[in-house]
C-alpha cells in the first residue's frame, strides 16, 4: 500500500466500522449517489444488480461490506464476488458528503482480507479511467493488458472500411 492509501485506512478505522447486515437498497443507493456526483451514467439496473447480489449470496459467493459510523450513516459499500482463482470487485459506491473519511480504503483493505483468507488473489476489475487506475495502483496493483479480438460480419462496417482505403489511397499520393 501506499502512504497515502495506509494514511486513509488509520483514518477510517477511527471513524467507521465494516458492516454486512444493512439493505441491498441501501448499497444501490449509494452506488448511485457515486455516479450522479461523477455526472456519469449508471452502467446497470437495480433489478440486474439485485438479482447478481440476491444469487451471489445464496451461493455463498459474494458480500456486500458497509463502512458505518456510530450515527449508521453509510460512507461507502463494496460489492465482491469470488470463484476458485480471485475475488472480484464488481460495484461499490461512496456517500458524497461523506467520501473523505477513507471509508473506501477501508473496504477494499477488507476485500484483501477476504481474499487471503480464502487463499485467492484480489481482481480490482481495472478500467480505462485514468482517475480509477491511479487510485487502483495505491494499493500496490500491478497493471495488466488485455486484448479482445473480434469478427464483426456487417456489410455496412465493410463498405465502410472499403471507402476509407480508397479515400486514402487517392489522396496518398
Amino acid at each position: 500500500f501506499s502512504s497515502e492509501a495506509k494514511k486513509k485506512i488509520r483514518k477510517a478505522e477511527k471513524s467507521v466500522k465494516v458492516v454486512e447486515d444493512r439493505s441491498f437498497d441501501e448499497f444501490y443507493d449509494i452506488c448511485l449517489d457515486s455516479y450522479l456526483r461523477q455526472k456519469k451514467k449508471i452502467t446497470f439496473t437495480k433489478e440486474v444488480l439485485s438479482c447478481v447480489v440476491t444469487e451471489c449470496q445464496k451461493n455463498s459467493s459474494g458480500k456486500i461490506f458497509f463502512a458505518v459510523d456510530e450515527e449508521k450513516r453509510i460512507h461507502a459499500a463494496l460489492f465482491v464476488v469470488w470463484d476458485t482463482k480471485f475475488v472480484y470487485l464488481i460495484a461499490s459506491g461512496g456517500s458524497t458528503e461523506l467520501r473523505k473519511s477513507g471509508a473506501m480504503n477501508l473496504l477494499i483493505k477488507e476485500a484483501l482480507l477476504l481474499a487471503k483468507e480464502k487463499n485467492l488473489n484480489l481482481d480490482f476489475e481495472g478500467s480505462m479511467m485514468e482517475a480509477i487506475e491511479r487510485y487502483n495502483r495505491q494499493f500496490g496493483t500491478r497493471q495488466q493488458e488485455y486484448h479482445e479480438i473480434s469478427k464483426i460480419n456487417s456489410k455496412l462496417l465493410k463498405s465502410l472500411f472499403f471507402l476509407k482505403e480508397i479515400k486514402r489511397s487517392m489522396f496518398s499520393d
